[in-house]
């Protein structure tokens, strides 16, 4: 009996021991049980100049792996490693060998293997083999101006319709040499586009090309002859004063962060410097979008918000803030200031939409409009607004009142024009004849040329 008992202890013993073995192993990181992924996705669209990047995955830690490239038995080796111990994930960026064959059949693959340090596969890793197809395209787009403005000038706005073409074409879009990018919209035919495009107020020079990029990295450019037309913006000197610093600027600056040392100057400071810029990049954020659509016309009159105004703000203004003899900081004016009567009503000065109206800081109850093409228009200091954000608006139809909230002291429209993003010359798109010559004429120019092609 006391044999049996013996044995059943044993067995027991034994069958715990498997049992733990067994709770061990599943549970146990060294034999985890995912398999490696890799973020390759098929096909790939590669000229195999631009760098490949892929990265590799594992919950635990990634172990051994190998990138190759293949088509019909030729092989060329991209990378072959082994990640740190405890790497979890690992980004690399693949260099094609310059004297290895470049793939050109649709059976071009890209094979990537990875393992990992697991123990699950009979004291083996887990593993990924992958194929991925790979497209060999070393050809760059087409790209050439139809029409375009004939100048444009600093601080302003011009028009381009450009073709761009490529069996594996993935945007088209205006670049400017200083490195700003200006979406295009499709344009009448399949291959075309139009954008408008703006010098930056604070650019010396401005130069543009038409830019095409496909799906395999290739990218070609084509300048765009803008003749560069001179502006000349004014410097005004403001004396700070205790009225403007106790007042406005002590309403403004309550978001600082404030104790008993702060001086006006440094609210001051606050306001102009680190508001100010806060404001100007929600105005950049806002301001940025542009629709998907097709266009092949655009809006021919003014675009004047009021009428029967004064102008007591120009656009372009550099601003110097004195206190005694010392300049303590700067700013430029990127709008144009209407006065006319107290809470006067502001008209949409054409159809868009409202894609704004809320307070923005020093710009006040802000609101914005977005009329298509990139091309948007706002409104600061007003009084109340009287169409939200979403609302489409027709040309004529009041948007809110003049009103003096934000950094104005009397009561007035900041009234500004962007391009995608960039403050433009409101003046420019006042003028009837300007809109002709540098927007609809363009647009009208390169319609009668696309229809002469085949």
């Amino acid at each position: 009996m006391r044999k049996k008992n013996g044995e059943i202890v044993w067995i027991v013993a034994i069958l715990a021991l498997f049992a733990g073995a067994g709770i061990f192993i599943y549970l146990s990181p060294y034999f985890e049980r995912e398999v490696p992924v890799s973020d390759l996705k098929t096909p790939i669209y590669w000229n195999f100049k631009t760098p490949l990047k892929i990265a590799l995955k594992d919950n635990i830690a990634v172990g051994k792996y190998k990138i190759e490239v293949e088509e019909k038995g030729k092989t060329t080796i991209l990378v072959d490693g082994e990640a740190a111990k405890g790497q979890k994930e690992l980004n690399l960026t693949l260099t094609y060998p310059k004297n290895a064959f470049l793939p050109t059949s649709s059976d071009a693959k890209i094979i990537v293997e990875v393992s990992d340090r697991s123990l699950w596969n009979f004291f083996g890793p887990n593993k990924l083999k992958s194929e991925v197809k790979v497209i060999c395209d070393i050809t760059p787009p087409t790209t050439s101006v139809v029409a375009s403005s004939y100048g444009i000038a600093k601080g302003g706005s011009a028009t381009v319709v450009f073709e761009a073409r490529d069996e594996n074409l993935e945007k088209a879009y205006i670049k400017t040499g200083n490195g700003r990018v200006f979406k295009a919209q499709p344009f009448i035919k399949k291959g075309f586009y139009v954008a408008l495009v703006a010098w930056e107020l604070k650019e010396d020079n401005f130069s543009a090309s038409v830019a095409a990029v496909d799906r395999a990295g290739n990218e070609s450019l084509a300048p765009i002859g803008f003749f560069q037309k001179s502006s000349v913006y004014k410097d005004t000197k403001l004396m700070l004063k205790d009225d403007f610093l106790n007042q406005k600027i002590m309403e403004l600056s309550s978001s600082m962060k404030a104790d008993a040392k702060t001086t006006p100057l440094d609210r001051f400071l606050f306001v102009n410097n680190t508001l100010r810029s806060e404001n100007e990049k929600l105005i950049s954020t806002v301001t940025t979008r542009v629709g998907d659509n097709a266009v092949d016309s655009f809006f021919t009159e003014p675009f004047l918000p009021i009428k029967k105004a004064s102008v007591v703000g120009s656009f372009g203004d550099h601003r110097s803030y004195y206190l005694g003899n010392d300049v303590v900081s700067e700013s430029y004016h990127k709008g144009v200031d209407f006065a006319s009567v107290k809470e006067d009503v502001i008209m949409a000065p054409n159809n868009g939409v409202v894609i704004f109206a809320a307070p923005n800081g020093i710009y006040g109850n802000m609101s914005v409009l977005y009329h298509g093409l990139g091309l948007f228009t706002l409104y600061g200091h007003c009084s109340s607004f009287l169409a939200k954000e979403g609302d489409l608006v027709s040309k004529g139809q009041p948007i809110a009142k003049t009103g003096m909230s934000g950094l104005a002291f009397g009561d007035h429209l900041h009234y500004g024009v962007l391009v995608q993003g960039v403050e433009v010359r409101p003046l420019e798109w006042f003028d009837a004849n300007w809109i002709k010559l540098n927007v609809t004429k363009v647009i009208d120019e390169a319609k009668n040329i696309i229809a002469g092609r085949k």
